[in-house]
Order: C-alpha cells, then sequence, then structure tokens
C-alpha cells in the first residue's frame, strides 16, 4: 500500500486549469493539511483553486450534450416536409428546370466556364457559357449532342464537331 503524497510549497502537480480551460502542469503555492489547496498554473500564470484534471473526452461529451439540450430548448419542433413531386406542388417545366439550374449553379464560379463552341468536346458536369443562353451545366452527352441545362430549361447543343477544313 503506498502512502500519500505529501505536498510542499513550489512542488510540481497536474492541475486543470479555468483560465486556460486545460489540463496543464501547475505549481502547489498553498497546502493545507497535506493537500494542495491554491495553485499557480505554470502557463498562464494565475493563481486558482486547486482542481484535479479532468477526463477531457467525458468533458466534451458532456458540453455536447449541454448544447444540445439548449438548442432543443430554443428551437421549436419541426417536422421534416415530405417530399413532393412537381406535379403535385403545381410547378410547371420551366419552375422545374429553373429550380434545377438554381441548384446546379449555387457554388459554381462563372469566371471558370468554358466559351461554348460547337468543336469542344464536352463532358457531364462541366460548367459552358453560351453567348445567347448564358450560363449551363452539361446533363448529358452523346456522341455529337450534348443536353446542356440553362436557366431557360434544357437545350441540345453540338459538340464534337470537326473543323471547317478536316470535312473535305
Amino acid at each position: 500500500m503506498s502512502r500519500p503524497r505529501k505536498y510542499e510549497l513550489g512542488d510540481p502537480i497536474d492541475i486543470h486549469c479555468r483560465y486556460c480551460k486545460l489540463n496543464l502542469n501547475g505549481v502547489v503555492s498553498a497546502v493545507v493539511n497535506n493537500r494542495p489547496v491554491k495553485v499557480q498554473c505554470r502557463t498562464c500564470r494565475m493563481f486558482q483553486d486547486y482542481h484535479p484534471p479532468v477526463n477531457e473526452a467525458m468533458a466534451r461529451r458532456k458540453l455536447l450534450q449541454k448544447v444540445l439540450r439548449m438548442r432543443d430548448r430554443r428551437a421549436p419542433v419541426r417536422t421534416r416536409p415530405t417530399p413532393e413531386s412537381p406535379a403535385r406542388q403545381g410547378l410547371d417545366q420551366a419552375a422545374v428546370a429553373r429550380r434545377l439550374w438554381d441548384e446546379a449553379t449555387k457554388d459554381v464560379n462563372p469566371l471558370k466556364s468554358r466559351v461554348y463552341n460547337p468543336r469542344l468536346t464536352l463532358h457531364k458536369d462541366d460548367l459552358i457559357s453560351h453567348p445567347v443562353l448564358g450560363l449551363g451545366v452539361v446533363s448529358a452527352t452523346g456522341d455529337d449532342h450534348v443536353l446542356v441545362l440553362f436557366r431557360d430549361g434544357f437545350k441540345r447543343l453540338e459538340h464534337n464537331r470537326p473543323a471547317e477544313d478536316e470535312r473535305s
């Protein structure tokens, strides 16, 4: 059986610093009945009551539970909406295409789009800039045609067309 450790002023000790909010090394600065009462954090140099090191995984778990309880108290109870087909919502094809286009282009940079040219080889999800139709996203590809989603709807465009001098 091990004997309890005898603490003296200036002894190094592991503490939980309430200022740094971490388990750190400290120095005993006051002892009562062979127990450290006051300590000084070696990192922030603050004097404080002695608190033994805490299990950080358990502390994180408790903090997460507290945050979730606070969120549940503040947020109203919402039910997840059931997805409805566009026909049930009363949307026409143009509105559905517009919604798809908005979703496909919400996080894209138009400056990184390629200017449309019938000689280009395009692939699915390529971003193109058409001189008349504007910004578009390639939805499907074929041998010589692509289906592109523009703001106004889907358009079929040529691609992989050989140059004029190569045709003859």
